[in-house]
């Protein structure tokens, strides 16, 4: 632990007022340009102050900062350890705003000794008076006012003038995934950045952002486009931006603008535009004829057929076989949802529909109605990428304002879950009056539950039964719950009930199984309890591919009964099969499961990526120890505090730290070290490590976590890229405070193991390659072959309190 963690605090951030009484000035633009010199004063120091400024064509500042320091009395810190004198020369870029300067500095080109006190950056107050600029260090007595002695900038620091003739954007490039030039709709691109520093000077913290004027511009992280760095001097470098878009790319061009900056003052910047590749073609929506063979096939399930309902294989399968590609999306769909009496299988979904997206996209982007729907379910598939079911909705929408009759009921069911129930209502009456009777059911369900219409069992019933009649298994199940709890003065008739839901399930309606599953488990209302019985139903569902069912079936083998033995390695499997499948309660039960255990060994690593996943659902509260921390070290503080007047203060080296008879002070002292001891004294548990968790929609995907620094056992080819993501609050230090896999920014430089990369980051990299910034979200592309590598970029991280949890997604390509 080091002895004192943390305690550097920045005392010199500076104020100062000038005043300017010349009359060359007068209503004329304030031009600070020439040399500034004065006296500073801070308890214990002293300094002659010089400051040169000179005003480039940009109107922005840059110049020198000298200061000689000389030593006053015995306290003095910026002296301790050294000789009396020292003179440090820094670098610096202002901006002047109205009356106010901000400053920012650069590098310090002269110390004599290496080390020494510095005005330090931060904001000038200018006033037109007098001539003087007061300097006022906040955090300290003291102060200092220096004046214009002469309006030339010497010749001999003009090698340290920083404009964008000395920092230059020498080139923009930008190359989507085919490799064409331009913003493409949903494509992740690289927009490369050529700078070159021509100056003797290092910038050592610089920030590069790039904006965009277009409110509506389709980019996915365009609140995000921004990363420090650093630039030696007399050096060149390209810097990459990931340029990550969806399908609301507009038409002909997006307008960027590209700043370099360090603090709050601008360096350098350049404007440009790229043209765009919008992923619609047309304005005009198409709605295909209901005639067509994929449209008969698929009516037979939303009922606009005039047909009773069945399953769709029969009809469907042929023209898959016959090579039609948008057969083979709406098979996919069924597929993935376990629609129209197919097995819930999302992988073969996802590898059905993978060669059938190209000419699904193509349609969509001809204005083909049926194929604008089937993208909506393609982005929810994730064949378009992580991002893109953020706005797969847009495209149901505009397929249902076309008025294509399936995505008018789905758009009654998104409305259903983004709780606007009177759009659903209406949407489900109107997709009804189409000759959608899929429809039937959700009105039912609509009146018995009294959504955006009166609570009304009697037109529940009347819906229930009309979707009964179309042979919908879901009315038919929608009608047993009813039934099984009575209504009116019916009695509650389970019998019937079961009769309506083992027709549902004939038809591979796996909430039907789940009922009856239940039903036997519990043997309640009449029917014998039979936990075989129940397990045959519950298994048929999970068979199916229902992730409600092999959490049921999981939680039946775990705790066993009347002929039936505990379990715990079947119940484990059929648990996580269910939080694969994307049960948060599963998730929750999984992960004790792996933390306790159950059903196998402790895995400490998979239990805290399964409670994360659970966390992401809303089903669990995120992992809290960061911020305990930081609220254990306030009561800590008082816990500790001693205000008794002339109190003495002794480390746990034993080495007197104050004295005083200020019991304020005395209380302070005591309880910032008490909580300081508290804090650094105790250190947590290591947790590092990566591992495989399933195979998802054509990704493999590892969970891990992170506090230090570990090679995990994935191994990357070069050129790979992977998709990395990081969760979770850290405790970085009682100074430094909570940070996310982000970091701390600019601050705590001198804690880091990479220079250009924010203290407490999460980084990534492979064997003797650089470490790469991954912070809460990255992408990553192997350099070179070798076992993927994580770490925080810190030199404490001992300290910290907390954990970041991970994410690797590897394509399988």
């Amino acid at each position: 632990m080091p002895r004192n963690p943390r305690l550097k605090v920045s005392l010199l951030v500076i104020a100062v007022i000038i005043q300017f009484p010349f009359s060359s000035f007068g209503q004329q633009p304030i031009d600070l340009t020439g040399v500034w010199q004065g006296e500073f004063h801070i308890p214990g120091n002293s300094a002659l102050i010089e400051r040169y400024f000179q005003k480039n064509a940009a109107g922005r500042y840059s110049g020198v900062n000298i200061l000689h320091w000389r030593k006053n009395g015995d306290n003095a810190p910026y002296l301790s350890g050294g000789p009396s004198i020292r003179t440090v020369k820094k670098v610096f870029v202002a901006r002047l705003d109205g009356n106010t300067l901000y400053e920012a500095e650069v590098d310090t080109v002269e110390s004599t000794p290496t080390s020494g006190g510095m005005l330090g950056s931060g904001k000038v107050q200018v006033v037109n008076d007098n001539g003087t600029m007061e300097i006022k260090p906040m955090g300290t007595d003291g102060g200092a006012t220096v004046r214009l002695v002469s309006a030339t900038f010497p010749d001999k620091y003009r090698q340290y003038l920083v404009d964008e003739s000395t920092f230059r954007i020498d080139h923009i490039g930008m190359t989507t995934t085919d490799g064409s030039q331009g913003i493409k709709f949903n494509d992740r691109a690289q927009l490369t950045v050529a700078l070159s520093n021509h100056a003797p000077v290092n910038f050592k913290n610089l920030t590069v952002r790039l904006t965009t004027s277009e409110t509506e511009n389709g980019l996915e992280n365009y609140k995000d486009m921004k990363a420090e760095f650093a630039l030696g001097r007399n050096a060149n470098r390209n810097y990459g931006i990931l340029l990550s878009t969806n399908f609301g790319v507009p038409a002909d061009s997006l307008h960027f603008m590209l700043t370099i900056s360090s603090g709050n003052v601008l360096i350098a910047q350049k404007p440009f535009a790229l043209a765009t590749d919008p992923f619609f073609k047309s304005a005009e929506v198409k709605v295909p004829s209901y005639t067509s063979s994929r449209l008969l096939a698929t009516g037979a399930y939303y009922g606009f057929s005039n047909t009773p309902y069945t399953g769709v294989a029969k009809s469907l399968e042929p023209l898959v076989a016959a090579g039609d590609k948008m057969a083979g999306m709406w098979k996919a769909v069924f597929l993935s949802m376990g629609f129209g009496e197919y097995k819930i299988d999302e992988e073969s979904g996802y590898a059905i529909g993978k060669p059938c997206i190209s000419e699904v996209e193509e349609k969509a982007r001809a204005g083909d109605a049926e194929a604008i729907y089937l993208m909506f379910y393609a982005c929810q598939m994730g064949l378009e990428g992580e991002s893109a079911n953020a706005v797969s909705v847009s495209f149901l929408q505009k397929a249902a304002t076309a008025g294509f009759k399936p995505a008018v009921y789905d758009y009654a069911l998104q409305s259903v879950w983004r709780k606007d129930y009177a759009a659903a209502f209406d949407y489900l009456m109107k997709s009804y009056g189409m000759g959608v009777k899929k429809s039937a059911v959700l009105i039912g369900s609509m009146y018995e539950r009294g959504l955006s219409v009166s609570n009304d069992i009697d037109s529940a019933l009347y819906w229930y039964k009309a979707g009964e009649a179309f042979g919908d298994p879901d009315a038919e199940l929608a009608l047993a719950n009813v039934v099984a709890k009575g209504y009116g003065n019916t009695p509650p008739d389970i019998h019937k009930a079961l009769e309506l839901t083992t027709a549902a399930a004939a038809k591979n309606c796996t909430d039907a199984m789940i009922f009856n599953g239940t039903v036997y488990y519990d043997g309640k209302s009449g029917v014998q309890r039979n936990i075989l019985t129940a397990i045959k139903w519950y298994k048929s569902a999970a068979d199916q591919g229902d992730r409600q069912a092999m959490l049921a079936l999981g939680g039946v083998y775990m705790a066993g009964g009347p002929g039936v033995e505990k379990d715990e390695h079947s119940g484990l499997f059929w648990i996580k099969k269910a939080a694969v499948l994307g049960s948060p309660k599963a998730m929750v039960v999984l992960s004790k499961c792996y933390n306790q255990g159950v059903g196998g060994e402790n895995n400490v690593i998979a239990g805290r990526y399964w409670y994360n996943q659970a966390a992401l659902n809303g089903y669990a509260q995120p992992d809290a120890t960061g911020i305990n921390a930081g609220v254990n070290n306030f009561m800590n503080f008082w816990k500790y505090a001693d205000f008794t007047p002339s109190y003495i203060y002794v480390n746990e080296y034993g080495e007197k730290v104050a004295d005083g008879d200020d019991g304020l002070m005395n209380g302070l002292f005591s309880g910032i070290g008490g909580a300081m001891m508290s804090y650094y004294g105790n250190h947590q548990q290591l947790i590092d490590g990566l591992e495989f968790i399933a195979k998802k929609g054509g990704v493999k995907i590892y969970g891990g976590t992170v506090s230090s620094h570990f090679i995990s056992n994935l191994s990357l080819k070069q050129g790979q890229t992977v998709n990395i993501r990081s969760y979770g609050i850290v405790s970085t230090g009682m100074m430094s405070g909570p940070a996310t896999a982000d970091g701390l920014g600019n601050a705590w430089a001198e804690y880091r193991i990479v220079r250009d990369i924010p203290c407490s980051a999460v980084m990534a990299g492979v064997k003797e390659s650089q470490w790469k910034f991954i912070g809460q979200h990255g992408v990553y592309t192997a350099p070179k072959d070798g076992p993927l590598l994580f770490a925080l970029n810190a030199i404490d991280y001992a300290n910290y309190k907390g954990y970041f949890d991970i994410t690797v997604e590897v394509p399988d390509n």
